[in-house]
């Protein structure tokens, strides 16, 4: 997959550096900034913004820069600063988002991260962290982790081949290789997937089975038919005892001669509450009539003093004037007369009919004594009666104990027996119950054992016909190796004695020279070759076979560790010449950035960026400024 890096700009430090298809090159002295430009565009590309120089940090805000993928274009604005969900912005044609740069958030799962594996065509997948463990925990393959083929960098170039002997780096570094060689499918991650489910499943029923083992080994409940047995007898031997206890509270009912007097006493019960139910009755009706008679008495008294009077039963006095408010005396005018009209009133109702009023109220008054009389009578009668039935009731109950508590007594011994002997059974069944519910979680880890042992044969038998399949895998490590072969001799390579083959180790997929594993070579100039004709054999692979390997190469201090006379020189000049040959050649399709401390004259119009003592990566007037 085409990628091209249009310009970076390091915002808030003055500095923008545009590049160019094909070839690229960032030269300058030591100290100057030439590998901190170099990570900024691996930033840029989701890479991490831990470690920079202090120049950096405080000077630098954001990062921005536009990137080609395939044919379209985008702009790309990421914060400088370390949190890795720190929001980057990205635009392109019709298109827009903020996305987390590599960790996700509680409101945004997809990243900067995975959206860069989207848009370049690569694969999300989730790889084992253990390789050779089949239950080994996951971790996805990042952009980073692809980025890897596309990047050597400054301390890693005369060490290692992208960062193999870092033992994490590594395993990445190889499903990559798998992944862009058709070696590792999405078919058979799945599958593999599956597998490891089902050894941790197999593992976590084994351990199951394995305590439970232990836990009932030389003990009396070692035995299932055993324990079952002796569940039976005790069931049979609890339904006996509770059949025993039944029996025993019928002779307690019937040898007792309890029966009779409990018969009685309920009818004294019934009786007493109904009586004291009526007693309340009488009560609550005798109070309402004393409280009627209390107000028949007061109406009489009003009569009467009415009738002796001759005067109206009026009693309000007024102090204002009820129409306007205006204060009124009862002197204002004769006794006779109305103080507030100032009429003569006239009398409405004669003393004739005060008199039969009155008496017909002493009638109502009688009545209501007559009545009250009557409660009390019933309330004596009532009270009378409970009075004869508490003492029997007593009686009865007194009776009623110690008949019972004379049996009891009596078979006190049988009783204890029973229910002791109860208690203990239900105590061992219910233990007896437990060991044999561990025997029933056994029988199922076991039958959950060879369901998931029959699971994985047939997983792995799948996996070995997908791996095993005919691929054009054979033809791609074939083209690799002449690529890197051709490269190597193109760089005019040391010669060893005895030499062997060239090419790509096939189980570690680490670069042989002559037949000599990376290893073995002691020259960091030797490594920075094999590792640069490795990276570019790669590229070159994926660009003639369209895998899927995004062409992009970032070499960070090429000759540093190669002397710059004679037959080194050579060598150097040699690499450029090549680096030339293939940005020309694929100019379209694979961009390269180099940084590199002195560089042949020839390849002087390639220079994107110099920096020099007085010009810095972080010009002096920002740091002056800072």
């Amino acid at each position: 997959m085409r990628i091209k890096i249009n310009s970076i700009q390091l915002v808030g430090a003055k500095r923008v550096v545009p590049f160019e298809a094909g070839l690229n090159v960032i030269t300058g002295p030591i100290t100057t900034g030439k590998s901190v430009l170099m990570r900024c565009l691996r930033g840029l590309l989701g890479s991490g913004l831990k470690g920079f120089p202090r120049e950096i940090r405080n000077n630098v805000s954001h990062l921005s820069g536009e990137i080609i993928i395939g044919s379209d274009s985008y702009r790309i604005v990421r914060p400088f600063v370390t949190t890795e969900n720190a929001r980057v912005e990205i635009a392109g044609n019709n298109f827009a988002e903020r996305l987390p740069a590599m960790k996700p958030t509680r409101t945004a799962d997809y990243t900067y991260g995975t959206w860069l594996l989207d848009a370049m065509g690569l694969p999300t997948l989730r790889v084992p962290k253990a390789p050779t463990k089949p239950d080994s925990e996951l971790s996805p393959l990042s952009i980073n982790d692809f980025m890897m083929y596309c990047t050597l960098e400054q301390d890693e170039i005369d060490k290692s081949v992208f960062g193999h002997d870092n033992t994490h780096k590594n395993i990445k570094r190889q499903y990559v290789f798998d992944v862009v060689y058709g070696n590792y499918d999405l078919d058979v991650t799945i599958l593999q997937s599956k597998l490891r489910d089902a050894y941790r499943h197999l593992h976590r029923y084994e351990n199951q089975t394995e305590t439970i083992e232990e836990l009932l080994e030389d003990t009396p409940f070692s035995n299932r038919a055993k324990i079952e047995l002796q569940i039976n007898e005790y069931e049979t031997e609890l339904r006996q005892l509770e059949s025993s206890e039944v029996q025993l509270a019928s002779r307690a009912t019937a040898k007792s001669g309890t029966e009779e007097i409990r018969s009685k006493i309920r009818v004294l019960e019934a009786d007493l509450s109904k009586l004291q139910t009526s007693l309340v009755a009488e009560e609550n009706g005798r109070e309402q009539m004393r409280t009627l008679l209390g107000q028949l008495h007061i109406q009489a008294n009003r009569l009467t003093r009415s009738i002796v009077a001759e005067t109206y039963l009026l009693d309000f006095d007024f102090v204002v004037c009820p129409r306007c408010g205006t204060g009124v005396s009862s002197d204002r005018t004769l006794d006779d007369h109305c103080y507030l009209c100032l009429q003569t009133p006239t009398p409405q109702l004669g003393k004739k009919e005060f008199v039969q009023e009155h008496a017909r109220i002493e009638r109502q008054i009688d009545e209501t004594e007559d009545i009250i009389d009557f409660h009390s009578h019933n309330i004596e009668q009532i009270s009378e009666s409970i009075k004869l039935i508490n003492p029997e009731l007593v009686s009865l109950h007194a009776e009623l104990d110690h008949k019972t508590e004379s049996f009891v007594s009596a078979q006190a011994e049988e009783l204890r027996s029973v229910a002791s002997r109860r208690a203990k059974l239900i105590e061992s069944l219910k233990n007896l119950r437990s060991y044999l519910g561990l025997f029933e979680k056994q029988g199922e880890a076991i039958n959950k054992i060879k369901q998931l042992q029959g699971e994985i044969v047939d997983l792995e038998a799948q996996i070995d016909a997908s791996l095993s399949s005919a691929s054009q895998t054979a033809s791609y490590f074939n083209y690799l190796d002449e690529q890197f072969a051709k490269i190597l001799d193109k760089f005019r390579v040391p010669q060893f004695h005895n030499p062997g083959i060239t090419g790509i180790n096939r189980r570690s997929y680490l670069p042989i020279v002559q037949g000599r594993p990376f290893s073995e070579f002691s020259s960091p100039g030797l490594r920075v070759m094999v590792n640069v004709a490795h990276a570019l054999a790669h590229q070159l692979t994926a660009i003639h076979f369209d895998l899927i390997l995004p062409n992009l190469l970032l070499i960070d201090g090429l000759s540093g560790n190669m002397g710059y006379k004679d037959l080194d020189a050579t060598r150097i000049q040699a690499i450029y010449d090549y680096l030339e040959l293939v940005a020309d050649n694929y100019k379209d399709r694979l961009q390269i950035i180099v940084s590199d401390n002195s560089i042949p004259d020839s390849v002087s119009k390639y220079i994107r960026l110099e920096l020099s003592e007085e010009g810095k990566l972080i010009p002096a007037d920002v740091l002056n400024n800072g």
